[in-house]
């Protein structure tokens, strides 16, 4: 039997299809409760606010930040869920003043490998920005059966969730009615300097992020004493290679000179971005100058084109 939806308006033009039967939307709900995870799992948080007894935490270990997405952004679940065979976004809780009992869960139309209806599913945490008509993918919760979010540290669920956009489900822009999908920007700790809402990201598997504001009158955290604790530094050891557009923004495959692959790699800079757009378009592959990435081992950042 089809599954039953209808086109909502979201925001800014956006146009999206919810599901209408609630027992399709309960079928998500006791699929994501059966791996200890939201929205009916009150004890998952995707964050918690950073208090000042929690600083003293930050000084051990690893940790990476990303500005959080802004223009009324949700958290919620992209899931490719095999109990409907489809792929959904699940909205987080809407918490106790939500005029609905239960958050949306809306339907996107996005191929998928068929061999993943034969496992356990994925679940990545992400979050829907109506405002960019995009969903920002930030973590690996579940792949195929694995609980990763409590068995993998971050810099592992990270590279799965690259590894899994490419290999696993495929984005069209047109069959998505105009729903971008892309990465969030992830890095170190000691390399904040936004101002604004940004979640601080431990390496530590089963630990939830830390929510902090960050005002013109107050010192980043990475400014602060706590500074001093062992937070990764990349590697500047450069090297070149032919980069090959990936299907997701800001995505590319290497190559060495000689024809060996070397993995993913990830552009960082907004001006260097927007020059390998421009580049891609009459030049599907090209030499560029990269560096191993410390923070994301196994993965490259590409530093310039040559």
């Amino acid at each position: 039997m089809a599954l039953q939806t209808r086109l909502i308006p979201v925001a800014n033009g956006l146009r999206l299809p919810v599901f209408t039967e609630a027992g399709d939307s309960h079928t998500v709900y006791d699929w994501l409760a059966s791996w200890s995870l939201g929205p009916r799992d009150t004890t998952w948080r995707f964050n918690n606010p950073l208090l000042p007894q929690n600083v003293a935490d930050i000084g051990k270990g690893t940790w990476y930040s990303s500005l959080r997405p802004g223009d009324s952004s949700r958290s919620g679940f992209l899931c490719v869920c095999p109990r409907l065979k489809a792929v959904v976004y699940a909205e987080q809780d809407k918490g106790a003043g939500s005029k609905s009992k239960w958050p949306r869960v809306f339907f996107l139309r996005m191929r998928v490998d068929p061999a993943i209806w034969e496992t356990e599913g994925i679940v990545f945490a992400a979050t829907l920005v109506p405002s960019e008509k995009a969903i920002i993918v930030e973590d690996m919760l579940m792949y195929k059966g694995f609980p990763s979010f409590f068995k993998h540290g971050f810099s592992q669920r990270w590279l799965k969730v690259q590894e899994s956009l490419q290999e696993d489900v495929f984005v069209d822009e047109d069959l998505m009615g105009g729903l971008k999908v892309r990465l969030r920007v992830v890095e170190p700790l000691a390399e904040l300097q936004s101002l604004g809402v940004s979640e601080i990201i431990p390496e530590d598997a089963g630990w939830r992020r830390y929510l902090w504001i960050g005002r013109a009158q107050e010192a980043p955290l990475a400014a602060a004493p706590v500074a001093a604790a062992p937070v990764s530094v990349p590697l500047f050891v450069t090297d070149e290679a032919v980069a090959t557009k990936g299907a997701f923004p800001d995505q590319y495959f290497l190559t060495r000179i000689s024809g060996e692959k070397m993995g993913m790699a990830i552009v960082q800079d907004p001006g260097i971005s927007k020059e390998m757009r421009i580049k891609t378009k009459t030049n599907p592959q090209f030499r560029v100058r990269v560096k191993e990435s410390d923070e994301f081992a196994g993965s490259w950042e590409i530093l310039s084109i040559v």
